[in-house]
């Protein structure tokens, strides 16, 4: 008798390709039940993330979705491999749990401080340098999540090119991605603009929480040299 899986959130008539691939990744994983979930404010923009923490599920946009069922089955069962590496292995559990026993309290250390600070009028030189050196290890915290999830992503990709055993079929699935950008709206606006310039910064200080494209296809690259010698 056959495997049965559980996928809730994906309608088979309407995606019936992401239907297939899903359910025979969910085999190579043996994951019996994932849920598909769709936020309102990202119908528009690319997102696919594999998720463990209140359940198995995959955070999908309506664009991705359709982009999903454009790949071939190749390409399409590996994007999902990728996903479903994440949620087997409980990526969002450890990203929390770095968040709400590290980044968060010291946020909360140095918001003290600086109200500390003020009501003193900035007259204590010991509140000072507290200041100073929970700044430097808010950020250092920081780039811990990042490099967490920079790694977590490099295994993810890893993982998906030894499950499907297709590394060329990923990299143009991920090429494809990267191409897959919303133009509709015309030029970016002040405010993306903005908004983008802020993400620079962040990504000064704290760095990416992901590889680069270049890094990523390097990676399987290697990965995929490693499978031909076995």
């Amino acid at each position: 008798m056959p495997h049965q899986f559980t996928i809730k959130g994906l309608d088979k008539n309407k995606y019936p390709e992401v239907y297939d691939s899903i359910s025979r990744v969910m085999g190579y994983y043996g994951i019996d039940k994932i849920s598909f979930k769709y936020p309102v404010f990202f119908k528009k923009l690319n997102l696919i993330k594999g998720q463990s923490l209140m359940g198995d599920s995959i955070k999908i946009s309506e664009r991705s979705l359709s982009f999903l069922e454009s790949l071939d089955y190749e390409e399409r069962d590996s994007v999902l491999a990728h996903e479903l590496s994440h949620v087997y292995n409980r990526d969002e559990v450890l990203y929390t749990l770095i968040f709400v026993f590290l980044i968060f309290p010291l946020f909360i250390f140095e918001l003290s401080l600086l109200i500390l600070s003020s009501l003193l009028l900035f007259g204590d030189i010991f509140i000072i340098s507290l200041i100073i050196a929970g700044m430097l290890v808010f950020i250092l915290s920081v780039r811990f999540f990042m490099w967490v999830s920079r790694n977590s992503e490099i295994r993810c990709d890893r993982d998906a090119v030894l499950k499907i055993k297709r590394p060329e079929a990923f990299k143009r699935a991920l090429i494809s991605y990267y191409k897959n950008i919303d133009r509709s709206q015309g030029r970016p606006g002040i405010p993306v603009i903005l908004f983008s310039l802020l993400l620079l910064v962040f990504y000064f200080v704290a760095g990416s929480s992901h590889p680069t494209l270049k890094e990523r296809i390097e990676h399987m690259d290697h990965v995929g040299k490693a499978i031909v010698q076995q």
